[in-house]
C-alpha cells in the first residue's frame, strides 16, 4: 500500500463512504461488490459449518451457479453453499408465522428470481389438533433476500393441496432415512419388502422428496449425499450434496457432518450441569456392544465431565444431585410404548451415574416413569403401563434405598383397563401429580403428597386425549399440562382447569418461573413465552425444535437446547440472547456471544466455523480470520457472570471495529513441492497474491509461514522479540518483500528448501505441506496445503536429547536452591533408554564457587549465554562458536548435534522463575542481579519466554517437550495474551502451537513451585521421575497398556501432583523443609502445586518412553 501505514483507516474510511455513495448494494451473486455498506456498529456472525439436522429437503442453484441453496422444513433451515470450495457461506431459519408455534412444515421448493436478488421458498404446513388429526394443510410462503439475509412470510399461493399431516410427517421420515440412520418410513409400506442394500434405501427416502434441480449451465446434477451408518453403509460420517458432472461422471463433495446430535437435555438442580442424551447407540470396541452416550457439561465454564457410556439402551436423564443422576431407558414424556415390539418384557435396570468420574454407581430395577424423590428413594408406575410384561402391576410404586425394594406407594386405585400415563414432582417436593388414562380415554389429574402417597385433589381433563408433557408451577399449586397441541393449566386449589393462549407439538420444555411460562417442543419453530401477570402471551423466542430447557435456580437466565442451534441463554430481564454454544463430536464446542466473541475447545486446524460479514453475504472469510480480536478462551464463564452483572464493558477489552479493518486477504498457493538435492528434503515453492485494486486498496502481504505436518519450518521474521504492540511496528518487522521473490505486481514467490523425516511411518511418508499469510492488519489468510508423497530413502537413526538443567547456585546467594541440580540429575537418568532412540543426554548442574564440590562438566553458574549455546547446537545455529564457549566452560556437548525431524527432545529447566507485571515470563539464571531492596531482577541474567521460543523455533525436529519447573512457570505460556491459533505472535505460546511443542509447567501462572527436604526432589520432578517413570516401570501408564507414552507421562504429572502434596512424606514434615520457588514471598505457609500442562499437537504422540512393563 502506498498509504501512510499509520493513517490508513481514517482513509479507509474515507473510501468506505465513497465506496457506499458510488457502488450498488447488490448486483447479482457473481457481481458482488468488494463491500457494501458498513456501519460502524457491523457484527461479524460465525457460521457453523455442519450439515443442518434433517439435511437437504429441497435446493435451488443461484443465476450463476456459484452457490445452491438448499433448505428443510422440519427444522425450518435454511443453508447457501459455496459450490467452488464447499464452505457453508451462511445459516438461516425460516420465521414461524405469528400465532403457528407447534407446526409441521415440508417444502415443495426453492426458485431464486430472474436477478438474483430473491430465493421464493413454498412449504406446506398443518398442526395437530385436539382429536389426534391433523388440520387441513395450508400453503406457506417466504421471501429471501439473499443480500441482506432478510426471511420474510408473503402470500401463498391459493393452488391445491395434495398433500396432509401425514405426508408432511412421511417426508420427514425419509430425511431421517438419508441423514439420520433410520430405518423407518412410511413409502417403504407401499414397497413389496424393505430394502436390502443401501442403494434401496436412498432411493426409497428420495422417490418421497422433492427432487433437487440441475445447475443453470447443465454441468452439474445435484444428489443429496446421505449420513448412513446403517448395515449399509458402515463408517460413513459426513453428510450434504453430492454433485455429479453431467459429461463425465466426475464427482465432488459438498459435506460436512452434523452438530453433535442429542434428544434430550436436562439441567442439574443447582444449575451447574446440562445432561445430554441421544436415542441412538454407538458401538464400543472396548465393551464389544452397543453402548449409550450421556455427555454432561458445566455450562458455566465450559468444560465436559468425563462421558458416560452404559452399555444397552439408555437415554432418560433425571437429575438426584448435582453429583448423581440416573438414566433409564423408559421415556417419561407421557409417550405409552409398551405396545411397541422392542419394549417386550422388563426394561433394563436404571443407572446411577456419578457425574465426576462419569462411573456408574448403582443399579435399580427400573419402573415405568420413574424420578427421584425427595428423601433419596424414587417413585415409579408399574411396568405395566409402559411395557409389554407378564403382569397387570399398574400401580404407584416407591423405591426404599435402605431396603433396596420397590413397595406399592398410597392409596391411589387404578381403575381396570386404566394405566398411569405421567408422572411429576413439584420443586419443593411436596407434592406429586399423576395422570391416568381410563379406559375410555378419559384423562384424569391426581395430586398426591409424595410422603405419603395420599390423594389430596382429583380432576378430570377435559378436551384431551393424551398427554404430552406435565409440570408443576413453582409453588406447587398450579400444574402444566401439554395435550395435542394445546397448553392447558390446572389450578389445583382454585379447582379450575382450562387452556391457555399457547400452543406446543411434542412439548419438551414446560416450565413457569415467577409471572413467565415457557413452553417449546421438538416440532415447534419457537419458545412461546406468557405473563400471568398481565395475562399476555409475550414475543417467542426464535428457537426451534426444542429437546429441553428451563430457568436457572439463581440467575435471571433461560436455557434452551435444539439438535440445530445448540445451547442458547436468554437474559430473562430483557430476553436478549447471551451466548449460544454449539456442540460437536468428541465434546467439541464452540460458544458464541451476540458481538461476535467466542470460545473453543476445538483445534484451529479443525475449526467447524467461518465468519460471514453482512457487508459481503457471499464471502465466507476462514476461521482465524478474526481470532485476534474475537477469540476469547475462558469466554463462558466470564461473559456469564458480567451478562448477570451487567458489567461485561469493564470485564471485557473493546474489539477492533470491523469497520476499520482490511479484510481483504492475500492468495496463497502452493504451486509445486518437489525433491530437493536427496528425498529427505523438498523445495516448496510458493506464490501469494495480493487482492483488492490499488485505488481502493489491497490485502498488503505479511509473515508467510511454511508448515511440515502442522509444525513451523519457515517464517519470514528470524528472530521475534520486540512487543510489536503498534500495528506499524509488525507491519515493518514482517514485510513478506523481505522473504519473497516479487514476480509482478502484488504477485511474489516464495520458495524454500524443508527438510523431511525419513521414518516408515504413514505420517513420514506422505507430508502435509501448508502455507499462510497475514494481511497489513494481522488477518490470517485461507491456508493452502499440499499433501506430498515423499519418495523412498534409507532411513536415519532416530536421536533422542534429553537436556536438563538444574540451577541450585547463583551470584546472588539468597537465591540458591537445594534440589534443581538433584532434579535434573534423576530426570536424566529416567530418560537414559528411550525405545527406538539413540538417547543422547547432557545434564547441566551448577557447583557454585567451591572448590571442593566440582564436578567434571559441571560449571559452577549457568548463565543465559549457555541455554542460547546449547540450543544452538540443536538448531544447527553457530554451533562452532557455540561448542568453543561451551567446551571453555568444561562442558562437553559432543553429542549435541542439528536435530532432524525424524528426533525427539526433552529440555527440562529447574530453577527459579519470574514474571514482571505485563504477565511475561522469565527464567533467572545463576547470573542473575537481583538485589533484596530491589523489586526487579536486572536483564543481563534473564531469559525471556520470548528469547526462548526463538531459540527453540530454529529447531527442527520431530517432536519437541520443555519442562519447566519454576514459580509463575505457566506464564512462560498464559502471559494474558496468548491464544491458541494460528496468530504469528511472539513467545512461548505460539511456539507450542506452531512447532507442537509440547510445555509442561510445575505451577500455574500466578503460583509458586515447590522442592522438599524429606523427598529431596522438586515436586514435579518427583512425580515425573520418580513416579511416574521408575528404572523398569512406572506410574504413568493411565491406560493401563504396560507401556507409557510421551503425552501420556505428561498428563500424569498434571493429575498427580496436586495429589502428592496430602502425601504423609510430605505432608509430615516440618514446614520449614519446603522451600518455595517465589523470591518475593518469604512464607513458609504450604500451597498445593497445580502444574499446567499446553499441548495443541492436533495428532496423537507416537513416542514411547517405556515398552513392555510388567
Amino acid at each position: 500500500m502506498a498509504t501512510d501505514p499509520e493513517c490508513y483507516p481514517y482513509v479507509r474510511r474515507l473510501l468506505r463512504l465513497l465506496l457506499v455513495a458510488t457502488l450498488p448494494l447488490f448486483v447479482a451473486c457473481s457481481t458482488e461488490p468488494e463491500f457494501g455498506q458498513a456501519p460502524i456498529d457491523l457484527q461479524p456472525k460465525v457460521v457453523p459449518q455442519s450439515l443442518p439436522a434433517d439435511g437437504v429437503e429441497v435446493a435451488a442453484w443461484t443465476r450463476d451457479d456459484r452457490f445452491i441453496i438448499t433448505a428443510v422444513g422440519a427444522t425450518r433451515s435454511v443453508t447457501i453453499w459455496d459450490v467452488a470450495n464447499g464452505h457453508i457461506v451462511d445459516r438461516l431459519r425460516l420465521p414461524a408465522e405469528k400465532g403457528q408455534t407447534g407446526e409441521l412444515m415440508a417444502l415443495r421448493s426453492i426458485e431464486v428470481s430472474e436477478d438474483g436478488q430473491t430465493a421464493i421458498i413454498d412449504a406446506v404446513t398443518a398442526k395437530f389438533g385436539k382429536d389426534e388429526k391433523y388440520s387441513p394443510a395450508r400453503n406457506r410462503r417466504y421471501s429471501l433476500d439473499l443480500h441482506s439475509r432478510k426471511v420474510t412470510a408473503i402470500a401463498a399461493p391459493n393452488d391445491e393441496i395434495i398433500w396432509d399431516g401425514n405426508d408432511i410427517e412421511c417426508v420427514r421420515e425419509a430425511l431421517q432415512v438419508l441423514y439420520e440412520d433410520s430405518d423407518t418410513m412410511c413409502v417403504y409400506d407401499e414397497a413389496d419388502e424393505e430394502p436390502q442394500s443401501f442403494e434401496e434405501a436412498v432411493r426409497y427416502a428420495n422417490a418421497h422428496l422433492p427432487a433437487l434441480p440441475n445447475s443453470h449451465d447443465g454441468i452439474w446434477s445435484l444428489h443429496r449425499k446421505p449420513i448412513v451408518e446403517a448395515e449399509f453403509n458402515p463408517g460413513a460420517d459426513a453428510g450434504g450434496l453430492l454433485l455429479v458432472s453431467e459429461s463425465d461422471g466426475e464427482e465432488r463433495e459438498l459435506t460436512h457432518d452434523r452438530l453433535a446430535k442429542f434428544d434430550a437435555a436436562s439441567m442439574s438442580p443447582e444449575g451447574r450441569w446440562v445432561a445430554m442424551s441421544n436415542d441412538k447407540m454407538d458401538y464400543d470396541s472396548d465393551y464389544d456392544a452397543d453402548v449409550s452416550i450421556i455427555e454432561i457439561y458445566d455450562i458455566q465454564s465450559a468444560k465436559f465431565a468425563q462421558q458416560v457410556r452404559i452399555i444397552g439402551d439408555y437415554n432418560q436423564t433425571n437429575w438426584i444431585s448435582d453429583n448423581e443422576l440416573v438414566v433409564t431407558q423408559i421415556s417419561s414424556s407421557g409417550d405409552r410404548v409398551g405396545e411397541d415390539e422392542e419394549n417386550l418384557g422388563p426394561p433394563p435396570d436404571a443407572v446411577i451415574v456419578d457425574v465426576a468420574s462419569g462411573k456408574i454407581e448403582d443399579k435399580v430395577e427400573a419402573r415405568c416413569y420413574m424420578m427421584p424423590a425427595p428423601d433419596h428413594g424414587f417413585v415409579g408406575a408399574g411396568l405395566a403401563n409402559c411395557r409389554t410384561v407378564d403382569n397387570d402391576d399398574v400401580g404407584l410404586q416407591k423405591y426404599d434405598a435402605k431396603k433396596e425394594i420397590w413397595e406399592a406407594f398410597g392409596s391411589l386405585e387404578i381403575p381396570e383397563g386404566a394405566f398411569v400415563d405421567l408422572l411429576a414432582l413439584s420443586a419443593d417436593g411436596r407434592r406429586l401429580a399423576v395422570v391416568v388414562q381410563r379406559e375410555n380415554r378419559q384423562i384424569v389429574g391426581h395430586i398426591l403428597d409424595s410422603r405419603t402417597g395420599e390423594p389430596l385433589f382429583s380432576k378430570s381433563f377435559k378436551d384431551i386425549s393424551s398427554i404430552a408433557n406435565m409440570a408443576f408451577a413453582p409453588d406447587g399449586n398450579s400444574l402444566l399440562v401439554s395435550s395435542n397441541g394445546r397448553v392447558f393449566i390446572w389450578r389445583v386449589d382454585e379447582d379450575k382447569w382450562g387452556p391457555t393462549s399457547l400452543t406446543s407439538l411434542d412439548t419438551t420444555v414446560l416450565e413457569r418461573h415467577g409471572a413467565i411460562l415457557a413452553v417449546a417442543g421438538e416440532y415447534d419453530d419457537a419458545i412461546s413465552l406468557f405473563d400471568f401477570e398481565t395475562g399476555e402471551t409475550l414475543p417467542a423466542l426464535e428457537f426451534g425444535n426444542v429437546s429441553g430447557g428451563g430457568f436457572f435456580p439463581d440467575k435471571p437466565l433461560f436455557w434452551a437446547f435444539s439438535a440445530e442451534d445448540g445451547l442458547r441463554i436468554w437474559d430473562t430481564r430483557n430476553w436478549s440472547v447471551v451466548l449460544t454454544t454449539y456442540f460437536f463430536a468428541d465434546q467439541g464446542f464452540l460458544a458464541v456471544t451476540p458481538d461476535g466473541r467466542y470460545d473453543s475447545n476445538i483445534h484451529p486446524y479443525n475449526a467447524r466455523f467461518r465468519w460471514l460479514v453482512p457487508d459481503q453475504p457471499f464471502t465466507s472469510l476462514n476461521p482465524d480470520a478474526f481470532s485476534r480480536d474475537y477469540f476469547a478462551p475462558g469466554l463462558t464463564e466470564r461473559w456469564i457472570s458480567c451478562r448477570v452483572a451487567g458489567n461485561c464493558a469493564n470485564s471485557f477489552d473493546p474489539v477492533r471495529p470491523i469497520v476499520e479493518l482490511n479484510r481483504r486477504l492475500p492468495q496463497v498457493d502452493i504451486v509445486n513441492v518437489a525433491p530437493g538435492e536427496n528425498s529427505a528434503e523438498a523445495i516448496v515453492t510458493i506464490e501469494i497474491n495480493e487482492t483488492g485494486k490499488p485505488d481502493t486498496g489491497t490485502s498488503g502481504v505479511f509473515d508467510p509461514r511454511i508448515f511440515r505436518n502442522h509444525q513451523l519450518v519457515f517464517r519470514s521474521v528470524e528472530t521475534d522479540q520486540r512487543s510489536q504492540n503498534s500495528i506499524a511496528s509488525w507491519r515493518s518487522a514482517h514485510a513478506a518483500s523481505k522473504a519473497v521473490t516479487k514476480i509482478s505486481d502484488g504477485r511474489y514467490r516464495l520458495q524454500k528448501t524443508v527438510t523431511l523425516p525419513t521414518g516408515s511411518r504413514p505420517e513420514d511418508l506422505s507430508q502435509l505441506i501448508t502455507a499462510y499469510a497475514f494481511n497489513e492488519d494481522r488477518i490470517k489468510s485461507e491456508t493452502a496445503a499440499y499433501q506430498y508423497e515423499r519418495p523412498p530413502l534409507p532411513a536415519r537413526q532416530p536421536r533422542a536429547y534429553v537436556l536438563t538443567i538444574g540451577i541450585d547456585h547463583y551470584q546472588e546467594q539468597r537465591l540458591n536452591l537445594n534440589f534443581a541440580g538433584n532434579d535434573a540429575i534423576l530426570l536424566s537418568d529416567r530418560l537414559s533408554d528411550i525405545p527406538g532412540y539413540d538417547t543422547r543426554q547432557l545434564t547441566i548442574r551448577t557447583v557454585g564457587p567451591n572448590p571442593g564440590d566440582q564436578r567434571a562438566g559441571a560449571p559452577k553458574y549457568v548463565s543465559k549465554q549457555i541455554i542460547r549455546d546449547l540450543l544452538s547446537l540443536l538448531s544447527g545455529l553457530d554451533g562452532s562458536e557455540a561448542r568453543k564457549r561451551l567446551d571453555a566452560l568444561g562442558i562437553n556437548a559432543a553429542n549435541l548435534e542439528k536435530a532432524t525431524p525424524d528426533d525427539l527432545i526433552i529440555f527440562s529447566y529447574a530453577g527459579h522463575g519470574w514474571t514482571d507485571r505485563t504477565g511475561e515470563f522469565y527464567l533467572v539464571t545463576s547470573q542473575a542481579s537481583w538485589k533484596q531492596q530491589d523489586g526487579t531482577p536486572e536483564a543481563e541474567g534473564l531469559v525471556s519466554s520470548r528469547e526462548l521460543a526463538n531459540w527453540m523455533t530454529d529447531i527442527d525436529a520431530g517432536a519437541m517437550t520443555l519442562i519447566v519447573d519454576a514459580c509463575h512457570s505457566a506464564a512462560s505460556v498464559e502471559n494474558g495474551s496468548f491464544k491458541p491459533g494460528p496468530m504469528g505472535d511472539p513467545g512461548l505460546g505460539q511456539l507450542a502451537f506452531d512447532k507442537g511443542v509440547r510445555i509442561l509447567t510445575a505451577t500455574q501462572a500466578d503460583d509458586v513451585a515447590l522442592e522438599d527436604a524429606n523427598l529431596k526432589q522438586g515436586l514435579l520432578t518427583y512425580v515425573l521421575a520418580a513416579e511416574g517413570l521408575g528404572e523398569k516401570g512406572g506410574k504413568a501408564d493411565l491406560d493401563s497398556d504396560r507401556k507409557i507414552e510421551l503425552a501420556e507421562w505428561l498428563n500424569y504429572a498434571v493429575q498427580r501432583l496436586p495429589a502428592l502434596q496430602v502425601d504423609a512424606r510430605v505432608e509430615g514434615i516440618r514446614s520449614d523443609a519446603v522451600v518455595f520457588h517465589d523470591l518475593q514471598d518469604s512464607q513458609t505457609e504450604k500451597r498445593i502445586q497445580k502444574p499446567s500442562l499446553f499441548d495443541f499437537n492436533i495428532l496423537a504422540s507416537p513416542i514411547i518412553l517405556r515398552t513392555n512393563m510388567k
